[in-house]
């Protein structure tokens, strides 16, 4: 018989830090306040703005004949979202991601981690491994990249998506009344999210997460399929794409998106908080 298992009285999303402090804790943000930065002696200033025009430019992609298609990066990740905010299907929901070019000005390379053009390559390779992944495109960053979100779970019908669906409006709605719920204890999913590399320069918390999605995606121990079978496990792969390349903490517009959480003024920041309140709440 297996261990009864707490329902908690109100919606549940664990924002977890991939191991390293390269994920960002969303739900727990730092104090505001630029880092103190050293300032360059006055005959290296023209070639910091060199490196700093560079790494600019690094960060954004170019335009491509699918994303002038699909209009501006805005309409492309509402586009997106609809899709991954669908009840109505069930998982795995596979796509295969078109390669991106590759960059070998990428600032990950150097480090040994995982280069963006390297994660589309990487991510159909972990779906083709069973029936526990699934990738979706939840939209575009500043500089033009695409947002990957990764659910590692058991294999749902529709049937049993829009069941998860229901469960998570009565927990929300009526959290008395779902704390008695058999059908609740039994069969929810409880939502966990992981948010990496939020800040483009600290790299590890995307590969981190590469590791721990194939290690799911594989493992045949009792304890994993407990886990996946009562939990939806999601990764934004990288949260900041544009500084991932470029090896800055900002985005391609110079955000550092880990303030940006009140105003979200910055299409990843829109991107992340969809996904939490979708995941968290129907409402």
């Amino acid at each position: 018989m297996r261990t009864t298992r707490t329902v908690p009285a109100s919606p549940v999303l664990i924002t977890a830090l991939a191991f390293t402090t390269a994920g960002s804790l969303l739900l727990t943000p730092h104090t505001a306040g630029a880092e103190p930065r050293p300032s360059a002696p006055p005959t290296d200033r023209p070639q910091v703005h060199r490196e700093a025009a560079l790494d600019q430019h690094a960060a954004r992609t170019p335009a491509s004949a699918a994303q002038r298609a699909l209009g501006t990066a805005e309409a492309a990740s509402e586009a997106a979202f609809a899709a991954i905010a669908d009840d109505s299907r069930g998982y795995p929901r596979r796509q295969v991601l078109t390669p991106d070019p590759e960059n070998p000005a990428d600032k990950s390379i150097k480090l040994g981690l995982t280069p963006y053009h390297a994660i589309a390559p990487k991510l159909n390779s972990l779906q083709a491994l069973g029936d526990r992944v699934s990738v979706e495109v939840a939209g575009r960053s500043a500089g033009g990249h695409r947002l990957c979100l990764v659910t590692v779970t058991a294999p749902e019908t529709a049937r049993q998506t829009r069941a998860q669906a229901r469960m998570r409006e009565l927990i929300e709605g009526a959290p008395a009344v779902a704390a008695k719920s058999p059908e609740i204890e039994r069969t929810y999913k409880t939502p966990v999210f992981f948010n990496n590399n939020i800040h483009g320069n600290e790299w590890e918390g995307t590969d981190a997460s590469l590791k721990l999605i194939e290690r799911l995606a594989t493992a045949k121990d009792a304890d994993t399929r407990d886990l996946l079978s009562h939990s939806r496990l999601y990764f934004n792969i990288t949260a900041n794409p544009d500084g991932r390349i470029a090896g800055t903490r900002t985005n391609a517009n110079g955000f550092d998106m880990n303030r940006d959480f009140v105003t979200a003024s910055q299409p990843e920041v829109r991107a992340m908080r969809r996904i939490m309140v979708d995941k968290e709440s129907r409402r």
